[in-house]
């Protein structure tokens, strides 16, 4: 069976209207700040962060370093 041939116009037209689909919210819930909301709860933030590094080994240290001698606040993970 051969496919049927497909139009750069009828390509970016199907593109493009799946991806404005994708982009509608799934439930239009208000949530707070320092908040997450899930359907069934609530769940606090233990800190908050500008800057997240996974990682503690020398690239990482170093990124964390050089974000908090910028003015982030900084959560370092290993």
């Amino acid at each position: 069976m051969k496919p049927t041939p497909l139009s750069r116009r009828t390509f970016f037209t199907t593109a493009l209207a799946g991806s404005a689909a994708s982009q509608l919210p799934l439930h239009a819930a208000e949530t707070k700040p320092g908040e997450f909301n899930e359907p069934a709860r609530d769940i606090p933030l233990a800190a908050d962060a500008d800057v997240i590094v996974c990682g503690a080994g020398p690239a990482g240290v170093s990124a964390a370093i050089t974000a908090a001698r910028a003015g982030a606040k900084v959560r370092l993970s290993e």
